[in-house]
């Protein structure tokens, strides 16, 4: 499970992201204060739905503040920047 392609776009209130994973999900932030979460990306066969992709992530960090820390790192990983 990891991030094999990102992109940043600037915002009024800060910088926004969408990081393509290797596992069917696609992590987003719009960078205007909201949280980080993760959505289905489409394959040729068509989508995943959202509770497919999120049954591929470990069950104890599927809520809360561990999701979005636990998707954060995915990143951090990619960039090679440390892990929160």
């Amino acid at each position: 499970m990891k991030v094999i392609k990102i992109r940043y776009w600037e915002t009024r209130r800060g910088i926004g992201y969408e990081a393509v994973t290797d596992f069917g999900g696609t992590i987003w932030n719009d960078g205007d204060g909201g949280g980080t979460y993760l959505l289905p990306t489409w394959k040729k066969e068509g989508y995943l739905t959202n509770a497919q992709v999120h049954d591929l992530l470990p069950p104890d960090v599927r809520t809360g503040w561990a999701y979005e820390q636990f998707l954060d790192n995915l990143i951090n990983i990619y960039e090679g920047t440390p892990l929160l």
